[in-house]
């Protein structure tokens, strides 16, 4: 419907679903003029409905605030009226470091109907807050394993929160994003289409995971992936596989 399209295209909406429903998100504020903003440091300002980092700023201080604030004005100007549904918003910064700091990470679950499907972890190094697939290095390899392993299990043992986080906004086939706090509190940030492929400028292929150095450790490492993490191994990276549990858990 159209309500629940909101719900998957604009944050805003998202969050004033899940704060209805209990499920845990950031503290989020839609605001005109920055100080307008009432949540404390850190936080983001960005547009309610661009993902991967785009249109948005991790703000620290005043000092920063004023900066970013005049950025984001532009990218709002640009977008407005092609897209009278933008918003700006401030989101609470979560802390979803990894190993003393030197990570950050996060998750992108696929739920399909009334099942979760498969998930995979995603890290960056500290100083790059945004945590998707194409951060990926060499030197991340056994610490990527690791934390597909990690995901496997949230996914098993909190896998009805998960797909209640999805279901409370009207959907039925997303990839909820999630982080994990320093307490292991699951904070849900937004829902995309299970196969979103991004933006139109992007390079080529839209395919996940396409990334030479990500691709030949996997390859590497088989044995351990389908041991330690069957979900992402079995699920998400046999796409035939991923495609048929999919829309079998839709017809349901």
């Amino acid at each position: 419907s159209p309500t629940a399209y909101l719900n998957v295209h604009c944050k805003d909406e998202a969050f004033a679903t899940w704060e209805k429903a209990s499920v845990r998100h950031p503290e989020c504020q839609v605001f005109n003029s920055a100080d307008e903003i009432k949540i404390n440091y850190p936080f983001l300002i960005r547009l309610n409905n661009e993902v991967t980092g785009r249109s948005s700023y991790l703000v620290k201080n005043k000092t920063e605030l004023d900066h970013y604030s005049r950025k984001l004005e532009e990218d709002f100007n640009k977008v407005k009226n092609k897209k009278p549904f933008t918003k700006k918003i401030a989101v609470k910064f979560i802390d979803a470091s990894k190993e003393g700091g030197k990570y950050n990470l996060s998750y992108r679950v696929i739920v399909a109907g009334d099942s979760v499907i498969t998930g995979y972890a995603r890290l960056s190094e500290a100083t790059d807050w945004v945590a998707i697939t194409g951060k990926f290095k060499e030197e991340m390899g056994s610490l990527f394993v690791k934390y597909q392993e990690r995901c496997n299990n949230i996914m098993k043992e909190r896998e009805q929160e998960i797909i209640r986080s999805v279901s409370s906004l009207g959907l039925d086939l997303q990839g909820v994003d999630i982080i994990e706090d320093q307490d292991g509190r699951l904070y849900f940030l937004e829902c995309q289409p299970g196969f979103s492929t991004g933006y139109a400028d992007w390079r080529r292929p839209f395919y996940n995971p396409y990334q030479s150095p990500l691709v030949e450790f996997i390859l590497k490492n088989q044995n351990e992936f389908k041991t330690r993490c069957p979900l992402y191994f079995n699920n998400w990276l046999n796409k035939k596989r991923l495609f048929n549990l999919i829309f079998n858990n839709l017809q349901k």
